[in-house]
């Protein structure tokens, strides 16, 4: 069987700790992976805001939409562990980029998963893909060719 097999480099552009929950396991006591998506887009949201953007609705004037998700588990999570998410950016295109994060159990640096999502610039008045505006930062695009 193929498995997912994610690299990140580069020097990660945000961190931020999310403590595990006794909601967020599953019937083997550890972090869910459904959960573990959901804490993915809560470390995005956090990094985002952070930049100044209120949600995904209004990334520097321009929309985004989730268009993937990739997982990698290495290891379990457990409860009260408070996990560690370094976000890093790569992929950019005029209408789109890569989130990559590396989460650790912050005590141990014991990796837990690795993750990429693909997020689009999207309209959502129009419902389409569209380019990323001019007030975006360079990070997040790149001009057309």
């Amino acid at each position: 069987m193929a498995r997912v097999k994610l690299h990140i480099s580069g020097v990660p552009v945000f961190s931020t700790t999310i403590t595990v929950r006794v909601t967020d396991l599953n019937y083997g006591k550890h972090l869910a992976n459904d959960k573990l998506a959901g804490f993915l887009h809560e470390a995005r949201v956090r990094y985002f805001a952070d930049l100044g953007c209120p949600d995904d609705l209004n990334f520097f004037g321009t929309g985004l939409i989730q268009a993937d998700l990739a997982l990698e588990f290495k290891s379990e999570a457990f409860l009260a562990e408070h996990l560690r998410f370094e976000l890093f950016i790569d992929e950019q295109s005029p209408r789109s980029f890569a989130v990559y994060y590396r989460i650790s159990e912050e005590g141990s640096e014991r990796i837990v998963a690795l993750a990429r999502t693909g997020m689009v610039a999207f309209d959502y008045t129009q419902r389409k893909v569209v380019p990323f505006t001019a007030a975006t930062p360079e990070v997040f695009r790149i001009s057309a060719v």
